[in-house]
């Protein structure tokens, strides 16, 4: 037993640390491949390596031959310009995540800052129909029970655990812009994909 099951490697000290030399690419294939040698050498399941470079280098093309997600932004703030700036640069990366890896949109932020409920629930819907990671960031033994709702909504966690679709919805129709804009505090609006469960709608409003 490992003792823990997931490793979010951070990519600090660029483009090269004293230690390796190695640019972010070269330092995150030696830690995939460490991981698995040792999985390997005693007969483990490999950990869920995470890789964070902050979309740095289009890790999105790359990424999925070392781990299994990556960060595709800088850090996530609770607020809703950060959110839809996430959503709106994700709208174009869709294509990468399936069940060889997963595009990070980085952690929730529900029960922080002073998202409204409308914005925590968007928020929730758009990671996990997008088939982020969904990590909570928020402290649960103070969270309000409108969040918790949220969090807990079986529907939507359905989709986003499907076990035989592994594909993010995409955009079809961008809305309040012209298709294939790329807007930061509008992101596109209209977003489907397929399910087991059958077509996935999304309106963003």
């Amino acid at each position: 037993d490992w003792g823990f099951d997931y490793l979010k490697y951070d990519n600090c000290a660029i483009p090269f640390d004293n230690e390796t030399r190695e640019g972010s690419i070269g330092r995150f294939q030696r830690m995939a491949d460490a991981i698995n040698t040792v999985a390997t050498s005693e007969s483990r399941t490999p950990m869920i390596f995470s890789l964070c470079s902050w979309g740095w280098s289009q890790v999105w093309l790359w990424a999925s031959t070392m781990g299994q997600s990556w960060r595709t932004t800088g850090d996530i703030a609770p607020e809703w310009n950060s959110l839809a700036s996430i959503i709106n640069f994700n709208s174009f990366l869709t294509q990468a995540t399936d069940f060889g890896g997963r595009n990070d949109l980085d952690m929730l932020q529900l029960g922080n800052g002073d998202l409204t409920h409308e914005e925590e629930k968007l928020h929730f819907t758009a990671w996990a129909l997008m088939k982020s990671p969904l990590f909570i960031g928020t402290n649960l033994s103070a969270v309000r029970p409108d969040t918790l709702d949220v969090l807990k909504n079986k529907e939507i966690l359905a989709i986003n655990q499907d076990d035989v679709i592994g594909k993010s919805i995409s955009p079809f129709r961008w809305g309040i812009n012209p298709d294939w804009t790329s807007n930061s505090t509008h992101p596109a609006q209209y977003w489907s994909g397929p399910s087991k469960y059958g077509t996935v709608i999304m309106l963003l409003n």
